[in-house]
């Protein structure tokens, strides 16, 4: 099996597709704190498959930062829909591990990361602008 030469096997895939799946059915509902936590879901099920315990404690703050802050959850999944092909194409890749793909992904993943540090971005205004 071709996701098996990767080191990914098809129990891995099928907890990750599943994870996602759950992601789709919170972002369906509009649900920001089923969203946060849905995408949490995945990401944790994707860093468990790299087998990093370092890359693992990683997620302990950044859930912790995501369950205190509402701000950042409605930034952050202002287009939960988006979140779920995003983590559709990085299952792809990973389970194909195809070089085309790669661009296109962190493209994606990139814009998505600009988007949500732009809303969270206060936006500059003549007042304040002539404070300085």
């Amino acid at each position: 099996m071709i996701c098996s030469s990767y080191g990914l096997s098809p129990a891995a895939i099928k907890r990750i597709r599943s994870a996602i799946d759950k992601l789709a059915v919170a972002a369906a509902a509009s649900n920001t704190d089923a969203v946060a936590e849905a995408d949490l879901d995945v990401v944790t099920s994707i860093v468990a498959e790299a087998g990093s315990p370092v890359l693992a404690l990683c997620m302990n703050p950044v859930s912790a930062v995501l369950r205190e802050l509402p701000q950042l959850r409605v930034a952050m999944y202002r287009d939960p829909e988006r979140n779920v092909e995003s983590f559709r194409a990085v299952l792809a890749w990973m389970t194909t591990r195809r070089a085309d793909l790669i661009d296109a992904i962190l493209g994606e993943l990139e814009g998505h990361d600009r988007a949500t540090v732009q809303a969270l971005t206060p936006k500059k205004t003549k007042s304040t602008k002539a404070n300085r």
